[in-house]
């Protein structure tokens, strides 16, 4: 018997941080402020993971958040710009909001 495992990645537009090892996802419509809640949850102690792109990939029955490589480790501030921001690697996802 051959088993094949398959591996879906999907880039999904969105703003992503973590909260210990789970994620939130934050999605809505370009300027509605996704980023400015991604900065207010940091404050209180998580982490970012992705800005404005987010990476979905399937792992078991689970999906993780990750963010595209040319992304990463930044985040538009706005009024000031894109900020440099060190960021975690992937975090299972827990939590969406639209």
């Amino acid at each position: 018997m051959i088993i094949v495992r398959v591996y879906i990645m999907l880039k999904i537009y969105g703003t992503c941080v973590a909260i210990g090892n789970e994620a939130i996802l934050f999605r809505g419509p370009s300027g509605s402020g996704k980023s400015d809640l991604a900065l207010r949850v940091i404050n209180s102690g998580g982490r970012l993971i992705s800005d404005d792109q987010t990476i979905i990939s399937r792992q078991e029955d689970e999906l993780f958040m990750s963010s595209p490589e040319n992304l990463r480790d930044k985040i538009e501030v706005r009024g000031v710009g894109i900020v440099n921001m060190p960021a975690k690697n992937e975090a299972r996802l827990a939590l969406v909001l639209d």
